[in-house]
């Protein structure tokens, strides 16, 4: 029921994303007001004390996407020569990461302008420029130049149901020995966690995460 209520809830969310400018919509404002009360960094998580300076709260407040907490910890301790992040947003994981890990070299995509432009802000204000390269579109093209690097290669991927079309090791073998988190879409394409798991199930050991509920606690 909840997951029903999930998705009507994002449908019309996106209808009123186009339907109403944002300048008029009360979320993008109280977010504003809510955000200009916390400090500039991260207040906790595994990111706790980067700078990010975005409205997004549950950034702010650290507790974002906090199922994927642990494997954070995992990412930031494994310590990759380079990471490949497409689908970067604002660069909330690009920015932490590489605050985290100084010999981690980040390839950042982020197809949205505006996005790009807030990734930049992070980027600057936590002087990470030398070491996150950020781009715009991404195709399997220049995805596949990007691997051509070495096996210590982390893949992090969102991009809201494309993925089925990326991460396919019949085209892109270096997929086959590289790390892999992606967010899967199956509201979008409802097999596409299934397609990915038979894809890869010969050679990677595959960890299903599930989103937690929320609470105020959060």
């Amino acid at each position: 029921m909840n997951d029903y209520l999930g998705k009507i809830y994002r449908h019309f969310s996106r209808i009123l994303n186009v339907a109403i400018p944002g300048k008029y919509r009360f979320q993008i404002y109280f977010n504003k007001y809510i955000a200009s009360k916390f400090s500039d960094k991260i207040i906790s998580g595994p990111f706790c004390s980067v700078y990010y300076l975005c409205n997004n709260i549950p950034k702010k407040l650290g507790t974002y996407e906090k199922e994927l907490h642990t494997q954070i910890q995992k990412i930031i301790t494994k310590n990759y020569s380079r990471i490949i992040n497409i689908g970067a947003s604002d660069g909330f994981y690009a920015v932490g990461i590489a605050a985290l890990c100084k010999n981690t070299n980040i390839i950042a995509y982020e197809i949205d302008v505006t996005r790009r432009k807030e990734m930049a802000i992070n980027v600057k204000a936590n002087q990470l420029e030398p070491r996150i390269d950020i781009k715009g579109f991404c195709d399997i093209y220049s995805l596949k130049n990007d691997l051509n690097y070495n096996k210590d290669i982390l893949l992090l991927m969102d991009i809201d149901g494309p993925e089925v079309f990326f991460l396919d090791p019949n085209l892109i073998p270096e997929l086959k020995v590289i790390d892999i988190v992606v967010e899967c879409h199956d509201f979008i394409f409802d097999t596409i966690t299934e397609i990915l798991i038979n894809r890869f199930r010969p050679t990677h050991n595959i960890n299903l995460i599930q989103q937690d509920p929320r609470t105020l606690d959060d």
